[in-house]
């Protein structure tokens, strides 16, 4: 509840004109909930009995709340405060995943949006955003997630081919005429799914997974362009790409591969 109220008090200081009247209450709901999933987290062990479906909730409703707040401000590497609690829902739901036909999220975690492109082996997308040279550049453990970020992106970026991520949105005729939602839905869960050296890499300035990044945020971009309703991730749109790409080469190549 916490958690929810927490998000709520979000939505509400995003569109109130007046700076700081929500403030404090996003800052006490988000600390009760940290406070109280600490808690119940500290409880779980490799067997558990059953789901904890108010904990997974929890973490998506903070990261979410997360990532209305975020802001490109670090000289050292882009923001992930986000990302980190997105990656915090797998370590929740690992040791309860055996229980998971339970979860009233279980068909969340099964549904395959039906215009993405499902190959693994599908090179078209990956070669147009120009993410050949990640594919190479990482360890295996990523291809599935490069190829499946293409596949994602493809639909959002009509042009032929792209050397990098572009800066600002651009409209595209036709529009997107996919379910801008569940795509939402679909970058987080890639999110969470990534190999656990993501966060690390990030930090470690990784041209590979920095461009990854970047991609994601363009992805997210424009899907906040085509519904604002979706308040969440304005500041993902307006600052998110740029603030990656300051640490990545202006045209979106990596070091050392060719």
């Amino acid at each position: 509840m916490h958690a929810l109220l927490c998000f709520s008090a979000s939505h509400l200081r995003h569109i109130t004109p007046t700076p700081g009247i929500y403030d404090q209450l996003v800052y006490h709901h988000k600390h009760c909930a940290l406070s109280l999933m600490q808690k119940e987290l500290s409880s779980l062990h490799s067997n558990c009995d059953g789901m904890k479906d108010w904990i997974i909730a929890t973490s998506s409703f903070l990261a979410c709340e997360t990532l209305s707040e975020f802001t490109s401000s670090s000289a050292r590497h882009p923001n992930i405060e986000w990302i980190h609690l997105m990656r915090g829902t797998k370590a929740v739901l690992t040791p309860m995943w055996s229980h998971r036909e339970t979860s009233i999220f279980s068909a969340e975690w099964d549904y395959k949006s039906p215009e993405i492109h499902s190959s693994s082996n599908n090179n078209n997308a990956v070669n147009k955003l120009n993410l050949t040279d990640v594919r190479a550049h990482l360890p295996s453990t990523y291809t599935s997630h490069v190829t499946h970020l293409a596949n994602l992106l493809d639909p959002l970026f009509p042009e032929r081919r792209y050397s990098a991520p572009p800066l600002e949105h651009r409209e595209m005729e036709g529009g997107f005429e996919g379910d801008v939602r569940q795509r939402v839905r679909d970058f987080l869960v890639w999110t969470v799914t990534l190999p656990d050296t993501f966060i690390s890499r990030v930090e470690e300035l990784d041209p590979g997974v920095l461009k990854l990044l970047a991609w994601c945020y363009a992805g997210m971009r424009e899907l906040w362009f085509v519904d604002r309703d979706i308040w969440w991730i304005e500041n993902i749109a307006q600052q998110g790409v740029r603030d990656v790409m300051r640490f990545l080469r202006e045209d979106g190549s990596i070091e050392g591969v060719h």
